[in-house]
């Protein structure tokens, strides 16, 4: 009696790559989302006057500990989702949402003269099961198309 497996893991590996990337890319875009939400709160601390010279709209600073208030919207607008290609990370699965603006760290983390305004914590923290659960259901997935 004779018996022949086919087992072709490069399928299975490419195959679950797809699956956790397009989870990822999923989850990492609701987070953009969640991220760009909570820059659009209005800030609960001291008013002032924003503009030159201090003549410009009365706006409202956010209170040490709150998410950074909206003022230009610069902030809320960095929030970037980057998915590098096949060819940089052929064995990685990697989806980064970045900041590309130098105070989005500091405000997060604060310093020795601004406290921390954090809201990238509150946001991403409460999303880690969720994204633990979707990438666990793209492997199950992706093992079950390829066994089919």
């Amino acid at each position: 009696m004779k018996a022949k497996v086919n087992f072709k893991p490069d399928a299975y590996l490419r195959r679950v790559r797809e699956e956790v990337s397009r989870a990822l890319t999923r989850q990492i875009l609701l987070a953009q989302k969640g991220l760009v939400e909570m820059l659009s709160r209005e800030g609960s601390g001291v008013e002032y006057r924003g503009g030159r010279k201090g003549k410009g709209m009365v706006r409202t600073r956010s209170a040490p500990g709150e998410p950074p208030a909206v003022d230009t919207g610069a902030l809320r607008r960095s929030v970037q989702v980057s998915v590098p290609s096949r060819r940089d990370t052929p064995t990685l699965v990697s989806v980064r949402i970045t900041d590309i603006l130098h105070y989005g760290g500091i405000l997060e983390t604060g310093t020795q003269r601004i406290a921390k305004r954090p809201w990238v914590a509150p946001t991403i923290d409460p999303m880690k099961p969720k994204i633990n659960r979707a990438v666990t259901d793209a492997v199950t997935l992706a093992l079950a198309r390829v066994r089919a």
